[in-house]
């Protein structure tokens, strides 16, 4: 079994969700029991918090939030009915208090991975298979940090295999990443970035032999190739050179989590042209980061 993490960018509207797609059903062809865990799709983190700031200055936002619920549907026959009543009536608070605590935030912005799994799920479905949209919060225990909660390993390394065995065989699992819910049931989040670290929570509490990690970068390189040209990619890399070096695979709880678990990761690009068709064949792109 295998853990594949899809970044918000990769799996936006067009081109970056039928590439998703395609990774996905391969990944179920050759047997490998893929469990996908998703970001919010595109920039709809940033459109829900800008959603958020528009209802705490007492601004209309009718029309922003309906091109919001446009571009979360676009392509299937999802309407999100319930969701589109929550998100309004949360939004319709915070709007009419001029407020908004952490504790609502993080109610608020989850809907971007909720809202993104049920995407995927619903998208293989139409492709005729067997896919279920699983919310991280029924499983992923945390404390009440609103904004950066801290994970309680054991209790959701129990709901986690609980819950995954209860599944019907053959299914694809399509899990939110970067969200919660603390030990009272009130939604958290684990913090900006915090769906890589879900992922790798993930792949522990699985046993999954290997994580990949679909993003907008091509791999690690010995410095940032933006701010400098001579940088050069690394085809493969263990941890202690990544720590040695001070490289960045992905935030440093994730990167700790999959080390500790003697957890290979593989840094795909999902933006290079033809890097699909190279994926698909099993050809060697990205990073590999091991032992």
């Amino acid at each position: 079994m295998k853990v594949l993490k899809f970044g918000g960018k990769s799996l936006d509207n067009g081109l970056g969700i039928a590439t998703v797609l395609d990774i996905i059903i391969d990944s179920y062809e050759q047997g490998d029991a893929p469990v996908v865990v998703v970001s919010a799709r595109g920039k709809s983190t940033d459109a829900l918090l800008a959603l958020v700031e528009q209802a705490r200055r007492g601004e209309a936002f009718d029309e922003e939030l309906s091109r919001f619920w446009a571009h979360q549907g676009e392509g299937l026959s999802l309407s999100f009915e319930k969701e589109q009543r929550e998100l309004g009536r949360l939004l319709t608070g915070i709007s009419l208090l001029r407020e908004c605590s952490p504790r609502l935030e993080d109610a608020l912005v989850s809907y971007g991975e909720v809202l993104s799994s049920k995407y995927v799920a619903e998208a293989l479905r139409a492709r005729g298979y067997s896919a279920v949209a699983i919310d991280s919060g029924d499983f992923l225990v945390t404390d009440d940090h609103f904004g950066s909660a801290s994970v309680f390993t054991e209790v959701s390394r129990e709901r986690c295999q609980a819950l995954f065995a209860g599944l019907p065989s053959g299914t694809i699992p399509i899990v939110t990443g970067f969200i919660a819910r603390s030990e009272a049931g009130e939604r958290t989040t684990l913090g900006r970035n915090g769906s890589n670290y879900s992922a790798a929570l993930l792949a522990n509490f699985l046993g999954a032999s290997i994580m990949e990690n679909f993003t907008h970068v091509d791999g690690i390189y010995t410095a940032d190739p933006e701010k400098d040209p001579t940088a050069t990619k690394f085809d493969r890399i263990t941890y202690d050179e990544i720590y040695n070096r001070g490289l960045k695979v992905m935030d440093l709880t994730a990167t700790t989590m999959c080390r500790e678990n003697n957890l290979p990761i593989i840094v795909f690009d999902m933006d290079t042209p033809g890097n699909l068709i190279k994926v698909l064949r099993g050809e060697s792109i990205g990073t590999f980061v091991g032992f």
